[in-house]
């Protein structure tokens, strides 16, 4: 039987083809349609210079018409004469990272070496809130300056410009790490991008201030006891909230004697360089607070809603210590800066380490964990009209309320 004639690749044939058949083109060399199942496709054949065979699809016939699937079939012939090959470059364009690779890649080789627990959950936060819902099916290659702008813009319009300069920077972190690092992209395009002013905070704190906390404290011990012991925490050491969140009762070492204690949170390992820890000095008020709370598992402020395997800090004081600071007005109107917030604690320990214990900024800095001492001087707030006697008998008085030694104010 002899050999069926192929048919030209012309529209009065397409009609009658039937699945199998395989129309060719006679002015493009390897320009074919083939009929399948369902649909007709237009592929191009050729081999490479190593003499491999290549047959990529060109389109389906209906979306594309003959003239414009031939004219791709001649830039497919153009590169193949060259040298190319056009199917290992488009394959390579389908393989290429996304934004969704890029954080996966940045999570393990980045994020969970070097990071503390808490900026690693803020990284998680900015990348599942934001980045990856906008950007994630995108290739990283494919990033331009407009992206990252509108989404540090998009993020600022919903009203949280801080949080647009946090994971924006992260965002950026990731993008260094694949130009620098993996040869992703020949430029971050998170250059340029402006971030948004962030304004000192500067507040004012005075002795009433401190009177009414105490009070607030002391009135809701009742419903929120771990929050208004860890409030009282803050106050006497100065820690961040995200510290005493996750520190745990084996980082505590208290001295012999019991004078005080010293939380010793272990350090994250940057790399090559080798993990320091960082000190936190307990006084006798804060031990005091820390003793007196139950052990239910490694955690001083623990969740009661997770345990034994499952145990897990605190999630969050914020809507208990809104509704504390609330109870008393005085606190809901710090100056220009509104309600006190938790982090305002640093503020009065910086304020109270210098001016009442005397000490210098460089000293109270080390306390607090700061490594620049401009940094202590922002936190360090003034206190009107107050002299030495007068800013030791206020401490005296606050910390005799907190302990619960003191009947009234």
């Amino acid at each position: 039987m002899g050999k069926k004639k192929a048919l030209l690749l012309v529209e009065r044939n397409v009609a009658k083809m039937a699945v199998g058949d395989t129309l060719r083109d006679d002015k493009v060399t390897g320009f074919m349609l083939r009929a399948l199942a369902t649909k007709k496709v237009f592929y191009y054949y050729y081999r490479t210079k190593a003499g491999r065979e290549r047959k990529p699809s060109i389109g389906r016939y209906g979306e594309l018409t003959i003239v414009q699937a031939r004219d791709i079939a001649k830039s497919y012939a153009a590169e193949v004469a060259k040298g190319n090959d056009p199917s290992e470059e488009t394959a390579g364009s389908r393989r290429a990272p996304t934004v969704k690779q890029l954080w996966e890649k940045y999570y393990t080789e980045h994020c969970v070496k070097n990071l503390t627990p808490t900026t690693l959950d803020s990284n998680i936060y900015f990348w599942t809130k934001y980045i990856l819902p906008q950007l994630g099916h995108r290739k990283v290659a494919d990033l331009t300056y407009d992206d990252c702008y509108n989404l540090h813009n998009k993020i600022t319009k919903m009203g949280h410009p801080h949080q647009a300069n946090r994971c924006h920077s992260s965002l950026s972190n990731a993008l260094r790490s694949a130009e620098l690092k993996w040869r992703w992209i020949d430029r971050n395009p998170t250059r340029g991008v402006k971030q948004n002013p962030e304004e000192e905070r500067n507040i004012v704190i005075e002795p009433f201030h401190l009177i009414a906390l105490a009070k607030a404290l002391d009135d809701f011990e009742w419903k929120y006891p771990f929050v208004v012991k860890f409030v009282r925490v803050l106050l006497f050491t100065g820690g961040r909230k995200s510290e005493w969140l996750h520190a745990k009762r084996e980082w505590l070492h208290v001295y012999g004697d019991g004078s005080g204690a010293i939380l010793q949170i272990p350090g994250v390992k940057k790399g090559t360089k080798k993990a320091k820890d960082k000190r936190i000095f307990v006084p006798t008020e804060a031990l005091d607070v820390l003793n007196s709370l139950p052990n239910i598992n490694e955690y001083f402020f623990p969740s009661t809603r997770c345990k034994g395997i499952h145990a897990r800090p605190l999630r969050s004081p914020d809507k208990a210590w809104d509704k504390i600071r609330k109870s008393q007005p005085v606190l809901m109107d710090i100056g220009e800066y509104g309600a006190l917030r938790l982090h305002d604690l640093r503020h009065v320990y910086a304020t109270y380490g210098t001016m009442v214990v005397n000490e210098d900024h460089i000293k109270i800095g080390k306390l607090l964990g700061h490594k620049r001492a401009n940094t202590t001087r922002r936190y360090v707030g003034l206190l009107k009209n107050a002299g030495q006697d007068i800013a030791n008998e206020t401490a005296a008085t606050i910390a005799a309320n907190m302990r619960g030694e003191a009947s009234s104010f």
